[in-house]
């Protein structure tokens, strides 16, 4: 029986569609099979491709292709967008740089729980948002997750105490809710007082909180966030809304890396599903605070 080398498996896979494949082709010569041998070297080095996967196997509330259409769009012009539908798996994660849950309505698995554990650890970022009353509404289980990192969604819900720009208590106009200066550096805007030009061209890194507060942002159905160190907070309710100042989005990042070069690890946790909705993304300054967001976990300009 002849062996089929690596030279056959790529003159294998560059045939035309219509070609006949072979049915005792060895597994690492099959697209899943490839993606599974990856070393974490080569799977960091994959994710300089930038794609952002949504995932739509835990009954997302939001999917690229119901809700997510906006924000799909506007990801588009900088990063390669897909879904994932099948079970959460290491060689399925390492295929995105980020990995999206947008209101996941289904429990993870233990197994599924290591794979992103395994995958931050090779310089993967995950991105993960529920929504008012947390896990209780949502019937997750991903504060298992979340704690592991010094997070934690609420069963709550951020509600404003008085009427401004938005008829329901639930819809919050938070203009007073960023804790981290270099957010606003990034998005645009100076933090108050600061002089031009004062970051001296170094690209703005966010890693610890600060008083500063300029961007406004609609946080619409949303639940705070509990955090600890490790983690730190970037977002809050403000002091109009209530709970009074309590976090609603926070970041964590890797100390260290599995593979010596790769890129650290990250997670964000966001309280509000809707607020990367079609009906809120461009509300307020949504859609340029997702971006910093992205552009941060990603490993672009935002450190």
């Amino acid at each position: 029986e002849k062996k089929v080398t690596s030279s056959d498996c790529v003159a294998l896979f560059c045939r035309s569609p219509t070609s006949a494949r072979p049915t005792n082709v060895p597994p690492q010569c099959t697209a899943k099979g490839a993606l599974a041998s990856l070393s974490p070297a080569m799977a960091s080095s994959e994710r300089q491709q930038k794609t952002v996967c949504f995932d739509c196997s835990k009954r997302e509330l939001f999917t690229p292709n119901q809700g997510l259409k906006a924000l799909r769009r506007k990801l588009s012009t900088s990063f390669k967008v897909s879904a994932n539908k099948d079970t959460i798996t290491l060689a399925t994660l390492r295929e995105a740089s980020v990995a999206v849950f947008i209101g996941p309505r289904e429990k993870f698995t233990a197994a599924e729980f290591e794979a992103m554990n395994d995958y931050l650890k090779e310089g993967g970022s995950i991105l993960i948002s529920l929504g008012e009353e947390g896990e209780g509404k949502f019937a997750t289980n991903v504060n298992y997750f979340a704690e592991e990192y010094g997070m934690a969604f609420n069963t709550d819900a951020v509600v404003r105490t008085v009427y401004y720009k938005y008829l329901h208590p639930k819809e919050v106009h938070i203009s007073n809710g960023v804790l981290n200066r270099e957010i606003n550096i990034a998005a645009g805007k100076r933090p108050r007082g600061a002089a031009a030009g004062s970051t001296g061209g170094v690209p703005p890194a966010i890693s610890d909180s600060s008083p500063q507060a300029n961007v406004a942002f609609a946080f619409p159905y949303g639940c705070s966030v509990t955090v600890q160190k490790p983690a730190f907070p970037v977002l809050s309710s403000g002091p109009l809304a209530f709970p009074l100042n309590r976090p609603v989005c926070a970041l964590w990042t890797s100390s260290s890396t599995r593979t010596p070069g790769a890129a650290a690890g990250r997670l964000c946790l966001l309280g509000s599903s809707h607020m990367l909705s079609d009906e809120w993304v461009d509300k307020d300054e949504n859609a340029k605070l997702i971006g910093v967001l992205m552009r941060w976990l990603t490993h672009g300009d935002v450190n």
